[in-house]
């Protein structure tokens, strides 16, 4: 009965309301947390954004346009589920394409097994949600909603192999360790043809909720009363 008071109070001093932070890379002053890149020509420019500096990739010749940020030591990677991430999202703008056309935008989470040097064994899981602007539309901002919090493979996202070798999709392995964040200008199960692309991203943004840490510090702490 002593233990599971001391618990309660435990709980109730660890126990804050949800409070979501974010972080934003606006590309001000050539910022670029993530070092987000299109893997093609790209640069910061210091206006036409939404608003100020964006990240442009001109004379850009591809089939899907897909910027991510590389490196594994960002605000945009790693365990999502410890720190409670729940959103992610960016604003984008295409001023010209080749085929000009609304395409469908998704989300991708990858996984690089440890082995960044090696794509081969390399995969993702992504979800569409929304579709990227045509040209002429000004800039769009598109947003998506993470389930780190979900202990199986959730049900709107799809398993991507990006390798020969790539394992098969676990949903755990991925979410805690998140070693790139990225959007897919088209449908990965779809080929598109190559085309030449003006188009530009800015505001990438991920948001997490601190109270989930606290929520997993305080129920730590509450097991180590009845496991000593």
């Amino acid at each position: 009965m002593r233990r599971l008071v001391i618990a309660l109070w435990v709980l109730s001093i660890y126990a804050v309301p949800a409070h979501a932070k974010n972080y934003v890379e606006s590309f001000s002053g050539g910022s670029n947390v993530g070092a987000w890149s299109f893997g093609g020509p790209g640069q910061i420019v210091s206006d036409g954004g939404n608003p100020g500096a964006y990240l442009a990739a001109k004379d850009f010749e591809t089939g899907i346009p897909w910027p991510l940020t590389h490196g594994n030591e960002s605000v945009f990677v790693g365990n999502y589920r410890d720190r409670g991430v729940t959103r992610v999202g960016l604003d984008v703008v295409v001023n010209s394409m080749s085929y000009p056309v609304e395409r469908p935008c998704a989300v991708t989470l990858r996984e690089d097994n440890n082995t960044p040097d090696d794509v081969s064994d390399d995969w993702a899981a992504y979800k569409i949600v929304g579709t990227t602007p045509a040209p002429g539309d000004g800039w769009r901002s598109i947003e998506f909603e993470i389930p780190s919090q979900s202990e199986t493979w959730p049900d709107d996202w799809t398993y991507m192999p990006l390798g020969l070798n790539a394992p098969a999709g676990d949903w755990t392995k991925l979410i805690t360790d998140v070693d790139a964040l990225g959007f897919y200008f088209g449908d990965p199960e779809f080929l598109y043809l190559f085309q030449i692309w003006d188009l530009g991203i800015d505001n990438p943004w991920i948001e997490w909720d601190e109270s989930v840490q606290t929520s997993k510090s305080s129920w730590d702490a509450v097991k180590s009363l009845f496991l000593n």
